[in-house]
């Protein structure tokens, strides 16, 4: 993908700030999700 045309710096910052915050945005829905999973449905390395 990246290969198809030259990138400035810039760009690939851009990008790399952008699925930062989409990975952020991620583990923030996964982590609400699975915290309101019933504890033994969880595994055993989340539950606290």
């Amino acid at each position: 993908m990246l290969d198809a045309r030259s990138w400035t710096s810039g760009e690939i910052h851009l990008l790399a700030v952008e699925l930062t915050d989409s990975l952020a945005d991620v583990h923030r829905v996964a982590e609400s999700r699975g915290a309101r999973l019933p504890a033994d449905a969880r595994p055993a390395a989340i539950v606290g």
